[in-house]
């Protein structure tokens, strides 16, 4: 080393005790502050709430004659002539005594191509396909916690699967999220992936974006993937047998024998229900087939266990497109009211049993309170039901009404 170096780097020292102070501590990392923010040069920094220690020790560095207020304005070449350096050798005892001086413009710079990149890359990789809707709203959702690199990670394998969509033959849920994002339930209802990849089935065969749970299973099955084909079937009790399979009379044998059966939906895409021109009853409890069953009721009920399963709606949907007329009962309460009008709604179901007449002949017996929060859905179909409903708050559950429901199967 010259004895230049060692003099410069001796001063340089120097410097660094001289700045590296606690009470110069606001001046140094209002500098690296603003150093970062962008390239352009800093001529002025503002520091604000300074202690009378540090008034003084900022009048010491800069040689003034009074001490400057709580809030000072401070030129950065009064610094650098007080230290007898430029501004090069200034940025370098900044991040000497404040720490790295982060570049926060060339950060940024960093951050919009990396954005730009990740978005390029899902219009390429789904580009002609006809999902240029899908991608605006996916872009739409932003890039959460703005961390890019893993958002294009967590993207990459729901992209390659979009790009193999409809996958045939079609194949069950839980193995393409295994296959793909090596987790079975990765793509479930309710997760982010399983609902960006309801959008893409959905937007590939120009269906609106899924809200249900139901469009985002129907989607899905338009794109080769079956979101339950064995699980959650739906109950019935009395239905025909199917036309074709390994023994075209076996649902029929069950109905027969009055024994209840749990269909699939995967069955039932085999085996298809045959029609029921004489109407078929839906219920919504379990409770309401036993009792059924056990007095040897032979009329065609279903039972969706609240809500329809994959299942529940493939049944319903060949019963109604086979000509079956479907009268629907549930429980009378915020549930069951709304899925009475999914019912009239969705299938065309005639609601059985759920006039205001109704509700009022049995309300008296009623123990169990409306939780005094739940809003009482409308009832379309009957008007004064709601209001009947609304005026007593007591639920009044199937099983309450069995012995109606099973009087009207056995007529």
């Amino acid at each position: 080393m010259s004895g230049t170096d060692d003099a410069d780097e001796a001063l340089h020292e120097r410097l660094v005790a001289r700045a590296d102070t606690p009470a110069l501590a606001p001046l140094w990392r209002e500098l690296a502050r603003r150093l970062g923010a962008s390239d352009r040069p800093v001529r002025r920094v503002r520091l604000e709430g300074l202690t009378a220690g540090q008034r003084e020790a900022l009048a010491d560095l800069l040689g003034l004659g009074q001490l400057p207020g709580p809030q000072a304005s401070v030129r950065v070449a009064q610094v650098c002539a007080a230290l007898r350096i430029d501004e090069t050798r200034l940025r370098r005892l900044v991040a000497r005594v404040a720490g790295p001086i982060d570049n926060r413009a060339a950060r940024r710079a960093h951050e919009l191509e990396a954005r730009r990149r990740l978005w390029e890359t899902v219009e390429v990789t789904v580009a002609g396909r006809g999902l240029e809707a899908w991608v605006a709203r996916l872009r739409a959702g932003g890039v959460p916690d703005g961390d890019v690199a893993t958002h294009a990670e967590r993207l990459e394998p729901l992209l390659d699967l979009v790009a193999r969509l409809p996958l045939t033959p079609p194949r069950p849920l839980a193995i393409v999220a295994q296959q793909h994002l090596g987790d079975p339930h990765g793509l479930d209802q309710g997760t982010w992936a399983g609902s960006v990849l309801g959008d893409a089935a959905a937007t590939l065969v120009g269906l609106p974006p899924p809200v249900t749970a139901q469009d985002t299973r129907a989607a899905l099955a338009a794109g080769g993937i079956v979101a339950d084909p064995l699980s959650t079937p739906v109950l019935t009790l009395g239905l025909r047998g199917p036309g074709a399979g390994p023994d075209p009379g076996w649902l029929g044998a069950m109905a027969a024998a009055g024994e209840p059966v749990a269909l699939t939906a995967s069955q039932l895409r085999r085996w298809p229900v045959t029609g029921h021109e004489a109407g078929v009853h839906v219920v919504e409890n379990p409770s309401v087939v036993a009792a059924a069953a056990a007095a040897g009721i032979t009329r065609p009920l279903v039972c969706t266990a609240s809500w329809p399963t994959q299942a529940g709606v493939l049944l319903l949907d060949q019963l109604r497109d086979r000509g079956a007329r479907l009268y629907y009962h549930g429980d009378i309460d915020p549930t069951g009211l709304a899925l009475a009008e999914h019912h009239r709604q969705r299938f065309g179901a005639q609601l059985w049993r759920l006039t205001a007449e109704d509700y009022l002949a049995v309300v008296d017996a009623a123990r169990t309170p409306i939780d005094p929060g739940a809003t009482i859905p409308p009832t379309p179909w009957d008007p004064e039901l709601a209001e009947a409903v609304r005026r007593h708050r007591l639920v009044v559950f199937e099983e309450q009404v069995v012995d109606l429901l099973l009087a009207d199967l056995g007529d």
